[in-house]
């Protein structure tokens, strides 16, 4: 709403009910009823504004009374206002109102002026669901978890998606991954009960640090551990926590230092052990990083994080068919992770077999057409099989796409 609400702070009116009034109820006060009262009292000035027809719009749509608020949208846009914010909010009250078609209009027009708006994408994969369209429902919910990976909804969508195309598999773990987060909002509500009362002991803050810092909240995690740290010193129930957080950050020797605190004093944490393979494989100590791996795989013989990182680390030592062993580990642990397609088609490509190498790498892209190693990886297959217009195809994507990660 960011470009209607500069025109609404431009308009002004005599003193009494004002747009800005309206937006401060409906912003800071979530009082739609008052906002759209006084909304009401502007449109019957001569020639309103025709902001004000579209924030009367918004405040029906949250009222529920889609009807009113597309009748408010569409004179917006007759009296000279569009933008893709409009054309968003007219969809979403179409596609409330079961107008399907006239709400795929909208949205598709939404992103043809912001192509990566993710409500107008996750809204547009509704739609396909609805309509039985599971494989564009599917790339649009994928779009969606790219722009925003902790959207609960998307993971309910992209399984039901995926199940409904036969990918029972792949379905069936983005499903488990959307229970997963649903559980941690129902822990974390938990542990921030418990952490109130006076007997909290060490362990319910460290549990409170790490349910924070697995939500992204990063300085609630760090005021948990510190409380956890003053009732019980130097315990090791933070390392994990504050080991992840130094390795975000880019601190391999805090990162180090905090993980094997963690670990040699019992912690079992699947990740904490990826963490320490890769703390070792970025500071190039290649023997203590592969210990680390093999360690972390006797706790979590499953972990695809850490199957990946070993298969890494013996594809550098040479060893492409235990490379090719782990990245089928992989797929069977989680067939929506894409490192498992992606790391076998590299160790058949380095075996010089293309036309196995070929359908693995399609499969990695598949998951996730945005990666431009994935492209780089068909452009080194195409090039060597001689399918030279695929392999250029391929290549220019990938430095598309490694252009706009650079920016």
């Amino acid at each position: 709403m960011a470009v209607i609400l500069c025109l609404a702070g431009g308009v002004r009116s005599q003193p009494g009910p004002s747009p800005d009034s309206a937006m401060e109820k409906m912003k800071l006060h979530q009082d739609y009823l008052g906002a759209l009262a006084d909304l009401e009292q502007l449109l019957k000035a001569p020639n309103p504004s025709p902001v004000i027809y579209y924030l009367a719009g918004v405040c029906q749509t949250s009222l529920r009374n889609y009807p009113e608020a597309v009748g408010n949208f569409r004179k917006a846009l007759d009296k000279g206002l569009d933008s893709w914010e409009l054309r968003l909010s007219l969809g979403v009250a179409y596609l409330r109102m079961g107008r399907d078609p006239d709400a795929r209009r909208e949205l598709e027009l939404v992103l043809q002026l912001r192509p990566e708006e993710p409500t107008a994408l996750f809204h547009l994969g509704e739609l396909d669901l609805k309509e039985g369209r599971y494989p564009a429902a599917e790339r649009n919910f994928r779009k969606v978890l790219r722009l925003n990976p902790g959207h609960e909804n998307i993971l309910f969508n992209l399984g039901t998606s995926l199940l409904r195309q036969g990918k029972e598999a792949e379905g069936q773990a983005v499903l488990r991954n959307h229970r997963r987060r649903a559980h941690l909002r129902g822990r974390l509500k938990t542990l921030r009960w418990m952490s109130a009362s006076p007997r909290a002991s060490a362990e319910v803050f460290a549990d409170l640090g790490d349910a924070n810092l697995e939500i992204g909240d990063e300085r609630a995690a760090l005021d948990a551990y510190a409380r956890a740290e003053r009732l019980q010193p130097n315990t090791h129930l933070t390392g994990f926590g504050r080991g992840k957080l130094s390795f975000r950050r880019g601190h391999l020797f805090d990162a180090g230092t905090h993980l094997r605190r963690y670990l040699d004093r019992g912690g079992r944490n699947c990740e904490a052990f990826l963490l320490m393979a890769l703390v070792e494989r970025r500071n190039q100590r290649h023997r203590e990083a592969w210990d680390a791996a093999v360690t972390g795989l006797n706790a979590c013989p499953q972990y695809p994080g850490l199957l990946s990182t070993a298969a890494r680390l013996e594809m550098e030592r040479g060893n492409l068919e235990q490379t090719g062993a782990l990245a089928d580990r992989i797929m069977r642990a989680d067939p929506a992770d894409p490192s498992g397609p992606f790391i076998k088609a590299l160790s058949l490509l380095y075996r010089k077999r293309l036309r196995d190498a070929e359908p693995m790498a399609r499969r990695a892209l598949e998951l996730n057409d945005q990666d431009p190693k994935h492209h780089k990886l068909l452009e080194q297959i195409y090039q060597s099989s001689g399918a030279f217009d695929k392999a250029r195809f391929h290549g220019a994507k990938a430095r598309e796409l490694a252009g706009k990660t650079r920016r």
